[in-house]
């Protein structure tokens, strides 16, 4: 792909999807956030449940690693820095840390912790480790919350030279707004957003082996 030679906000990358060296991120579905009541919950999180199962099915066809990336601080907020001062905590050993029921995680998929909302920030989590030795150099971003955890995560991803996927409609957040916002912002300068559906097509995977929705 040529580079820009001059500034359009309306360019998009021509990147594809490799399968034999692209992870499945799917960031922070977990109870604090999905269970109807609680604390920090996003009601559209649930709604994207069925998709993020559908890729995560569809990736192991694939060969894709399928990684459940977690937000779990410490009960005395030490590793939580300034966020307490935004968001209320998620802490270790609570229900609220765990992943949400209805999501089909499956014993071959990894699991990671993370304490800041950047997974890739250093002293956040070990998923840059986790990616080295999986040999991957793109991601596929799913989760919550798109313009938070999700966003910052690609970022950094995208400044670390990982080619970033974020799926449109595997992300969610508190209003449709912030999340148009937060897409915009992301297709500018940091990823190729694009569908679930345009994932699994690039996945190649047989029709007879796909999820159903």
């Amino acid at each position: 792909m040529a580079h820009p030679t001059a500034f359009d906000p309306h360019r998009k990358t021509d990147w594809r999807i490799d399968p034999a060296n692209v992870a499945l991120l799917v960031i922070d579905m977990e109870n604090d956030v999905l269970l109807p009541g609680a604390h920090s919950e996003v009601p559209a999180a649930r709604e994207i449940v069925p998709t993020i199962n559908r890729l995560a099915h569809t990736c192991r066809q694939a060969g894709v690693p399928v990684i459940w990336i977690r937000h779990v601080e410490r009960k005395d907020g030490s590793d939580a820095g300034l966020m307490w001062d935004f968001l209320p905590p998620m802490i270790e050993g609570t229900t609220g840390v765990e992943l949400y029921a209805e999501l089909d995680v499956q014993p071959e998929d990894h699991q990671v912790q993370k304490c800041r909302w950047s997974a890739l920030i250093p002293g956040s989590s070990n998923l840059e480790g986790l990616l080295r030795g999986l040999k991957r150099e793109s991601l596929i971003i799913t989760g919550v919350a798109t313009n938070i955890c999700c966003e910052s995560t690609a970022r950094d991803a995208a400044m670390l030279d990982y080619k970033v996927f974020f799926v449109s409609d595997a992300n969610a957040t508190y209003s449709q707004q912030a999340h148009e916002a937060s897409l915009e912002i992301l297709r500018l300068a940091f990823c190729r957003v694009l569908t679930s559906d345009e994932v699994i097509a690039e996945l190649e995977v047989p029709d007879s082996l796909r999820a159903t929705a």
